[in-house]
């Protein structure tokens, strides 16, 4: 399918995950991309992203998918650690799909200004929504239906993923001069 026919979505609103909108990152052997996961409750109405990706597999393969086809739609079991725990954002109850491009998307907020990488304004734990296509592959013996990503726009701010952050007053201040006037600092 040409570029020009390719139809775009966007998402329901979603928590964003690994978002990698600003700088391409990659897996060790693998093109580096933008990327960008969005997970969802699973009682959020992801109609239009199936029909989307079923109209991408339906013109690659027809009605009938391939052995080995690969959704783009993950459950949250599938995220699950060995030791039955999930990366921060994912549960049982959700599902996620991940959006990657060669081309940088445009990233906005609600009121469709744009965030720059400076601002640290798109993160991980953010509330936003993402526009996708969909396309299907079959390379080296995988088959299957992605998302590409074209853009990216956050709705709210949400507790952040990925642990705990420093701060600058984590810090300790500057040493206090010893008893008698002299800095230990600066008798070395």
């Amino acid at each position: 399918m040409a570029n020009e026919q390719q139809k775009k979505v966007k998402t329901p609103k979603g928590r964003i995950s690994f978002p990698s909108v600003f700088q391409k990152s990659g897996m060790a052997g693998a093109e580096p991309k933008y990327r960008c996961t969005i997970i969802f409750d699973e009682s959020t109405d992801l109609t239009e992203l199936k029909e989307l990706a079923a109209r991408a597999a339906r013109e690659k393969w027809g009605d009938k998918l391939p052995s080995g086809y690969r959704s783009p739609f993950r459950k949250g079991p599938s995220r699950q650690r060995e030791d039955k725990s999930f990366p921060d954002g994912f549960t049982e109850k959700t599902i996620d799909i991940t959006a990657t491009s060669t081309r940088r998307p445009v990233v906005g907020d609600q009121n469709r200004d744009e965030i720059t990488a400076e601002s640290d304004e798109f993160y991980g734990g953010c509330y936003g929504k993402l526009i996708v296509t969909a396309f299907a592959y079959d390379k080296g013996g995988n088959r299957g239906v992605s998302f590409g990503l074209l853009g990216a726009q956050k709705l709210a701010d949400g507790p952040a993923f990925g642990g705990a952050r420093a701060s600058l007053e984590d810090f300790d201040g500057p040493a206090a001069p010893a008893a008698g006037g002299k800095d230990p600092l600066l008798d070395i």
